[in-house]
């Protein structure tokens, strides 16, 4: 017969070796989006002051990151805006395509403001990502960061901090 006390030592140690074995991975990831082409995009004024529009597009970018899963990722974005002269909120939904085939699905919402005029422009913003899904290794992904955008004439870029557990 065994001990009483050993049968729950036992068990309790398995208990927590399952749950070691089991835990997710937990990182932090630091990746840099250059904006890619506009592939659509829906622009409606709204007519209750100068310069108020909201709309809706479609962009494909490209991630650089020294994590090598995430370096060279395609990144899909499907945002919405209402801004006045170019300032204003944006909010909207990415599908990062990993080299692997993986997929990370996530969701943004920020802010941004635009200076200058012309040529000469340049828009700044910062907001918030919740990553809340995705496929193969990364189908039970979550995690949440944040990024900050640099939007000139010549493209743009985001530049985002994000803590994940898959």
């Amino acid at each position: 017969m065994f001990d009483r006390n050993v049968i729950i030592i036992a068990l309790v140690a398995i208990f927590t070796l399952a749950q070691t074995t089991y835990a997710g991975e937990k990182k932090t990831i630091n990746y840099v989006n250059k904006f890619g082409p506009v592939q659509e995009r829906i622009i409606l004024p709204v007519a209750d002051r100068e310069g108020h529009v909201i709309g809706a597009q479609m962009r494909q970018d490209r991630t650089s990151s020294s994590d090598s899963e995430w370096d060279g990722a395609s990144f899909s974005l499907n945002g919405l805006f209402d801004w006045v002269n170019g300032s204003g909120r944006v909010w909207g939904y990415g599908v990062q395509t990993l080299k692997s085939g993986d997929k990370i699905f996530s969701k943004y919402s920020g802010n941004l403001t635009r200076s200058g005029e012309g040529d000469q422009w340049q828009t700044l913003g910062e907001g918030t990502t919740e990553i809340y899904g995705g496929t193969g290794k990364f189908a039970n992904i979550k995690g949440s960061g944040t990024f900050k955008a640099d939007i000139n004439p010549g493209g743009g870029t985001a530049t985002n901090v994000i803590e994940i557990e898959y």
